[in-house]
């Protein structure tokens, strides 16, 4: 799954600004989908041959596209950028697990 901004290798993060950015699939856009975990920051959707990312509010979303047909899927890192031009700062909480088979 290749998209327009995979220039040299596939990338794993891209940065955008608030409003609306359009990256082309390189291989044809029929039969994939996207999500976002945190459409605040970056709501995504395919567009004919195009992931659209709608960046409102600066921070961080992880993205995950999924070929229908193959069911190959690829996570892809989105910053929106602060009203300055800013990248944005971490979160302000970090989640931990653990998890382990001992009973």
């Amino acid at each position: 799954i290749l998209l327009d901004f995979d220039t040299d290798g596939m990338q794993t993060q891209i940065t955008v600004s608030a409003g609306v950015s359009r990256f082309a699939f390189r291989n044809g856009g029929a039969g994939f989908t996207a999500v976002s975990n945190n459409a605040e920051v970056a709501a995504v959707r395919v567009e004919g041959n195009s992931l659209l990312v709608t960046a409102g509010a600066p921070g961080r979303a992880a993205v995950r596209i999924t070929d229908t047909q193959s069911g190959a899927s690829r996570w892809v890192g989105v910053r929106v950028r602060q009203a300055d031009g800013g990248l944005p700062g971490l979160p302000a909480y970090l989640s931990l697990g653990a998890m382990s088979e001992d009973t």
